[in-house]
């Protein structure tokens, strides 16, 4: 298994539990090597990193995830908007992304992170130009059906 993988693994446990007290439980089926182009429905979170690390890390949230985030961290609101959505998952996306670029910083591999952006769309299909590293990640929330996923396109110059 990647380090990178391991990284993202502990930083979105890290995040979800921290931030939205959510437990979640990595997907040890699902695969670790992303094959581009990725199809995703909902809402997509990303973070693009410079440095050592080029590429861009996703975090994909169903509709459902969204709103129980939202409601843990700002309470329940039927009425929130989706820009307050946004907001959140921009954040927990950047929390994720943060943790893996200190990571990395400790492995010698020094990167900047831009602002965080969210797409939203049926589908939404994420592809790659070049790269040496296409990594996934599959989370669900205990006790429920909702997934989260990672995705981390990029190139690693060692």
């Amino acid at each position: 298994m990647h380090d990178i993988t391991l990284f993202v693994r502990g930083a979105v446990r890290e995040v979800f539990s921290t931030m939205a007290s959510i437990d979640i439980t990595c997907n040890e089926e699902f695969p670790e090597i992303a094959t581009p182009p990725f199809t995703a429905d909902g809402i997509v979170g990303s973070v693009s990193v410079t440095g050592k690390l080029n590429g861009v890390v996703y975090l994909v949230f169903s509709a459902s995830l969204v709103k129980k985030v939202c409601n843990s961290i700002l309470g329940d609101d039927p009425a929130r908007s989706s820009q307050e959505e946004n907001d959140v998952i921009g954040e927990f996306t950047n929390m994720v992304t943060g943790n893996l670029k200190s990571k990395m910083a400790d492995k010698g591999f020094n990167c900047k992170l831009s602002i965080p952006t969210v797409l939203r769309g049926n589908p939404i299909t994420i592809d790659v130009a070049e790269g040496n590293l296409s990594l996934s990640n599959q989370f669900i929330v205990d006790g429920t059906q909702d997934i989260i996923s990672t995705l981390v396109f990029a190139k690693l110059d060692e």
